[in-house]
């Protein structure tokens, strides 16, 4: 009696403790949006045809079941875990199958196969007076499948940690639903990665013939034949992709000159500034006429700088009220189309949106609310709107004002000295040359370039030569094929010229001076000899 009264008395004090906690202590609101907002941008399931509930898989094997408006319905169910339901089956709140027993208890198990979100409804037979075991008579329903873009971005995620060969797999599973040119760049990029330049190859192969204009395809095509001795081939792929470089650096200066009178906001390559609406048509229009397009948001870090960047826009704003502006993406039949080539999958929907699943294409918009504790956590979250919808009086429109390869991506600064070192390969030297030069243009700080100018020169320009080599050692080059050149090199300077000659002077003293007491030291004590008489008779002159 006693260990029961202390039960109770504990588990009053831990009520009641909780009922005299602030709010805010029991449960957190912005911790369940987070919990919300997690589960509806990267859920695992999504029911087959009518996309009404997302089912999301945590790592204690718990499913978390979302409806269409975001809200996360309270069943307790897991994968692989037994469920026992009784006779009240009717008042039960899973969505059973039509031909279930009513006056029967059941065991339900969800479980993964094939891709697919199962759930097993199985008539239970009682063994004794509280277990019952699941019989042979069940019933299978496929309650979700994996969305479009799952594996993708799976592969996306085992890439960034080093995962190559499970991101191959995902990939794989990927293919086998839809192909892009992205996925098979993505899948080349981890078959290089583990040395397989065949099958990498192959890869890089499909995506540039899916969409030629595609820079970072030729970047790894290059790397892939030069590791394959195609030298001929990487230079090919080189060229084609200094062209389409060319051309965007070109496109950034026009652009830049004609932004003179224009406030923006730059960061990276792009300088970002509203354009007017207020339809999405009409600020696509807008933004291509300064030669731009609205703003295609590849990942957080760029859709926060956004989000504290246009927040505070005095256009269109009101601290009190959400803004809303127009980004570049388009949602059609839950898939979102970003009309570009660029690499990311990245998406930031709020919870509920969309919220349609029609054949009809919507138009996307970023909405901004003033920085404040009340909406933190929802500001820079997407919606979608018709594409004639007079919501949002101005788009966010990004423009290319790149002037420098590296400026583009950092992978495209080196780009000549590596066309240098694919024509010096095949004895181009005239060619590489060319390349080095250009290379210590774009780059002045390049040691490598320097050191591989120099080596070209050598037998040629050799003080022109010397000079390379003494600069990217200067500069901290790391390739010590250059030592053996570097070591016959003649001295650059007078003032190193006469400290040689100096020091070669001093030498040549000391070693005839060496040579001359080697070959007279038999006559020493003759000559000693000799002095002792002489010192001897003066002394003898000066005592008469």
């Amino acid at each position: 009696m006693k260990k029961y009264f202390l039960r109770l008395f504990y588990f009053t004090l831990l009520f009641g403790s909780n009922t005299f906690l602030p709010p805010s202590s029991v449960a957190d609101p912005a911790d369940k949006y987070r919990t919300q907002l997690n589960c509806w941008n990267n859920y695992n399931f999504i029911t087959p045809q009518d996309l009404t509930y997302r089912y999301c898989i945590q790592e204690n094997g718990r499913i978390h079941k979302m409806d269409s408006t975001g809200n996360i319905l309270k069943e307790k169910i897991f994968i692989d875990k037994e469920i026992k339901i009784k006779k009240n089956i009717s008042n039960y709140p899973f969505d059973l199958d039509q031909d279930r027993i009513q006056s029967k208890s059941k065991t339900t198990i969800y479980t993964i196969f094939d891709d697919q979100l199962l759930r097993f409804s199985c008539k239970s037979k009682k063994v004794d007076r509280r277990k019952y075991l699941p019989t042979d008579e069940c019933t299978k329903s496929i309650i979700g499948i994996r969305p479009k873009e799952y594996y993708y971005d799976q592969g996306i995620k085992s890439q960034e940690f080093g995962n190559w060969l499970d991101s191959i797999d995902d990939f794989n599973k990927h293919i086998a639903v839809s192909d892009t040119n992205e996925i098979y760049y993505f899948r080349a990029l981890s078959k290089y990665k583990i040395n397989d330049f065949v099958g990498s190859l192959k890869d890089i192969n499909k995506a540039i013939e899916l969409s030629p204009e595609f820079l970072y395809s030729y970047n790894l095509r290059s790397l892939i034949r030069h590791q394959l001795n195609d030298y001929q081939g990487e230079i090919k792929d080189l060229t084609t992709l200094i062209k389409l470089l060319e051309t965007i650096n070109q496109e950034g200066r026009n652009n830049l000159e004609n932004l003179s009178d224009l406030p923006f906001n730059r960061r990276g390559r792009f300088a970002y500034l509203l354009v007017d609406g207020p339809t999405w048509n009409q600020a696509k229009q807008n933004a291509k006429k300064i030669g731009g397009r609205l703003v295609i948001i590849n990942d957080n870090k760029e859709n926060e700088w956004i989000t504290r960047t246009f927040a505070s826009s005095n256009l269109n704003y009101n601290k009190q009220l959400e803004t809303s502006y127009w980004i570049g993406s388009q949602y059609f039949s839950n898939y979102l189309s970003k009309n570009s080539t660029e690499l990311t999958t990245y998406q930031n929907w709020d919870v509920g949106s969309p919220s349609n699943y029609s054949d009809f294409s919507s138009a996307v918009k970023i909405t901004l609310y003033s920085i404040s504790e009340d909406n933190k956590f929802s500001s820079g979250k997407w919606h979608t709107s018709s594409l004639s919808s007079f919501e949002s009086f101005y788009g966010i429109a990004e423009v290319n004002i790149a002037t420098k390869l590296e400026e583009i991506d950092s992978q495209f600064s080196d780009i000549y000295y590596r066309r240098g070192i694919a024509r010096s390969e095949l004895s181009d030297v005239k060619g590489a040359i060319k390349d080095f030069d250009q290379e210590i243009n774009n780059n002045p700080t390049n040691a490598l370039a320097y050191i591989a100018r120099g080596k070209e020169n050598y037998w040629m320009k050799r003080d022109s030569a010397c000079n390379d080599l003494f600069k990217g050692r200067s500069l901290g080059a790391k390739d010590s094929s250059y030592y053996s050149f570097i070591d016959d090199c003649r001295p650059i300077n007078s003032e190193k010229i006469q400290r040689v000659k100096a020091n070669t002077r001093s030498e040549l003293i000391l070693e005839n001076s060496l040579y001359l007491i080697k070959k007279s030291y038999i006559l020493l004590p003759v000559f000693l000899i000799v002095i002792f008489y002489i010192v001897m008779k003066s002394k003898e002159t000066d005592d008469s």
